[in-house]
């Protein structure tokens, strides 16, 4: 999915987060507060996301729930 696709899914959900690939703490890993504020979680912190022009164009985000437990990835 792109960016706008993963931005209206984010909105509302305070639950849903949206990935890239190689996935955190390599690629942005971003939230969408009650307050519509777009925040980076990567690091386990909240900051404020200033993405790159690769973040914006890229049709590989990921929405990942994360009230569901999931298996951890695999290290390259």
């Amino acid at each position: 999915m792109d960016l706008p696709q993963a931005l209206k899914a984010l909105a509302g959900n305070p639950k849903l987060l949206a990935q890239l690939p190689p996935y955190p703490p390599h690629a942005p890993a971003i939230i969408v507060t009650p307050q519509m504020r777009i925040l980076d979680v990567r690091s386990g912190k909240p900051c404020k996301w200033a993405p790159r022009f690769s973040d914006i164009v890229s049709i590989q985000w990921e929405i990942v729930d994360m009230s569901i437990p999931r298996p951890a990835r695999p290290e390259a």
